[in-house]
């Protein structure tokens, strides 16, 4: 991931990534990643909430602190869940595409099919 780090643009919308390394400076992100070799994952996922920030996690065995979207392997792929419940409360919609791909998701979005 890291080694994508710079400018570029999206849909015609500019795209930045950093790699943050103290979790004080998240003014105007707008998406984290936070790997799951991360010794400072608790904090950083403390310091986004409340601030509308999409984070996106990897998930490792045990890990129970997990963001808004959960990334792991499974069978060699990438798979996710996302966390609707999660994403409303930081005031984020999360897109129906994305959802029907989810392996998993929480009870509260299957109620709004």
């Amino acid at each position: 991931m890291l080694a994508a780090a710079g400018r570029t643009s999206v849909g015609g919308r500019e795209v930045v990534v950093d790699a943050i390394q103290d979790a004080d400076h998240l003014d105007g992100c707008q998406v984290l990643f936070i790997p799951a070799s991360s010794s400072r994952s608790p904090e950083a996922r403390e310091r986004a909430k409340g601030r509308g920030i999409l984070t996106v996690t990897e998930f490792d065995d045990g890990d129970t602190q997990l963001g808004i979207i959960n990334l792991w392997r499974r069978g060699g792929r990438i798979v996710f869940s996302v966390d609707l419940e999660a994403a409303q409360t930081e005031g984020l919609r999360i897109s129906s595409r994305l959802l029907e791909v989810a392996v998993e998701r929480n009870e509260a979005w299957d109620g709004l099919r």
